[in-house]
């Protein structure tokens, strides 16, 4: 682990005996945490796999415009839960990147998730995390095998015994990476949640996680309902970043739930005088 010191910070490291080289910061017990006690409610580990899907869709279609965009495809299938998406991709570097735990490159104001830790949320429900992906008009595909189960086996080792593995330790021990010759055109990450652990069995359950999405994630209005091209419309008038996409879970178009005993909705504008600008409506 690399730190860059400041001036100042390099000036008193001559004073201070404790600073080593090298010195580890971060231990695996972190992987411990990111386990067990950042997701209380396990479907939301699911909400940041479609988040991650979400904002690489959203870049893909920042610089393909012209094309259609295509849905966020879950399937539920055994013990195991796939995710996949057809945006952006990654190419090597990116997915060495996403073995880093807490490192992100997106920009917050414009992306959704927890900045460089959701992407290993998988962790906290399945042994197994296994990433294929292909960067569009990159020539390989790649994919990550993250043994989370071995990881964790050897950290409560370790604790017995009384000893800290470091992070990177643990990482790098049990992460996998391989490249493949793909088709240039080709862009996709395909997400494989492998063997769900007991303690999080409901995300398996069909019905109750396209009750979750329906609530929680950014899908389409349903066309049935009266009123939905109008809302729509408006939302996308006045929210800059409002951006709606299609998921489906094991084939089933997922939508907005609606109340069907509605009025004509009237829209009324919140503004700040001073500025006469629109906030809210």
């Amino acid at each position: 682990m690399v730190f860059t010191l400041t001036k100042a910070e390099s000036g008193n490291k001559k004073n201070n005996k404790n600073t080593k080289k090298d010195e580890e910061f971060s231990y695996g017990y972190l992987l411990q945490v990111l386990a067990g006690g950042l997701y209380p409610n396990k479907m939301h580990v699911l909400r940041e796999c479609i988040q991650n899907s979400y904002d690489s869709l959203k870049e893909f279609s920042s610089i393909k415009r012209d094309l259609p965009i295509e849905p966020i495809h879950i399937f539920i299938k055994n013990s195991s839960i796939f995710v996949h998406d057809s945006g952006m991709g990654m190419n090597e570097q990116k997915l060495h990147e996403f073995r880093k735990i807490g490192f992100s490159t997106k920009n917050p104001e414009e992306s959704v998730g927890f900045q460089g830790i959701g992407k290993l949320a998988g962790i906290s429900v399945a042994k197994k995390l296994i990433v294929t992906t292909s960067m569009y008009n990159d020539s390989q595909k790649h994919t990550l095998v993250f043994d989370a189960e071995g990881a964790l086996e050897e950290l409560k080792k370790w604790k017995k015994e009384g000893k800290n593995p470091t992070l990177n330790h643990l990482v790098k021990s049990y992460t996998t990476i391989k490249s493949f010759p793909e088709d240039k055109e080709k862009h996709y990450t395909f997400l494989e949640l492998k063997d769900i652990r007991d303690d999080a069995i409901d995300i398996l359950n069909e019905a109750e996680v396209m009750g979750y999405i329906a609530r929680n994630c950014p899908v389409l209005f349903d066309p049935q309902f009266k009123y939905a091209k109008q809302i729509d419309e408006r939302l996308k008038l006045f929210v800059p970043d409002y951006w709606n996409v299609s998921i489906k879970v094991n084939g089933k178009e997922i939508f907005k739930p609606y109340l069907s005993n509605l009025n004509q909705p009237e829209f009324l504008e919140v503004k700040i005088v001073e500025e006469d600008k629109s906030i809210a409506f």
